[in-house]
């Protein structure tokens, strides 16, 4: 599957603007709620997904919903940037990943939607 255009724009220019480009071009699209399933890409509450390979890029995966609301996309996106930031899975209980997250807040990435 194709990036998303606009996922992929979105991607882009949240890595120029809180990740100073640092993340690698890798493909963000969304995924049918099946291919979630059949991925084992969490629960039925999961919303997003990375999915990492040792000989190519991550995989930026976001669930189509019947309503995609910008508000659930940017959120999903910077978290699942973080993924790919620091290559943690289980965010659950890591302090580098709290800590990003604490850093994208001080730089404002989250005003637009909270």
């Amino acid at each position: 599957m194709k990036s998303d255009y606009k996922l992929k724009k979105l991607y882009r220019e949240l890595n120029e603007k809180y990740f100073d480009n640092s993340l690698p071009d890798l493909q963000v699209a969304f995924f049918s709620p099946e291919h979630f399933k059949q991925k084992k890409w969490g629960g039925k509450m999961t919303v997003a997904a990375t999915e990492f390979h040792d000989n190519k890029p991550a995989i930026v995966a976001l669930k189509k919903q019947k309503e995609n609301c910008y508000t659930d996309i940017k959120l999903s996106l910077l978290h699942e940037m973080i993924h790919v930031k620091t290559g943690i899975i289980n965010c659950e209980k890591s302090k580098k990943f709290k800590k990003e997250i604490r850093r994208l807040a001080a730089e404002g990435a989250f005003d637009d939607v909270l």
